[in-house]
């Protein structure tokens, strides 16, 4: 990771279909109030952009309970579940991406996915 890019997370639940963007990247990506959903399938990518009220494709994302954003669609993760060799549905997952600065925009690799119950080991290890 060179000097200008900075790392995100979101985790991806496939037995709830919900996407939940942490508080550090929705901040990182300039606390946008609507979004886009951008996926790239010859390169395995999620991208996530800020966007506005105008564009018709955009969804709007609220604040939950524990201050994390929620969006919830089962075609779209049942398409990131297509993309992946590795992923089991009702498994969740966590995915690092990348912003870079003075971009409002994240990209996901969804190939660099861990389980999301492995990542809780590796963190209790420590």
């Amino acid at each position: 990771m060179d000097a200008t890019t900075i790392k995100g997370s979101i985790r991806i639940d496939l037995c709830k279909y919900r996407i939940t963007i942490t508080k550090k990247t929705h901040k990182l990506m300039g606390e946008p109030e609507y979004i886009l959903l951008l996926v790239n399938p010859e390169d395995r990518t999620l991208a996530i952009a800020h966007s506005d009220a105008n564009e018709r494709r955009a969804h709007r994302i609220r604040e939950s309970k524990c201050g994390e954003f929620e969006l919830n669609s089962k075609v779209l993760l049942k398409t990131l579940l297509g993309l992946s060799d590795n992923w089991k549905d009702n498994h969740s997952y966590k995915v690092c991406g990348e912003v870079s600065e003075g971009e409002n925009i994240i990209k996901f690799n969804i190939d660099d996915a861990v389980l999301a119950s492995a990542e809780k080991e590796v963190n209790n290890a420590d």
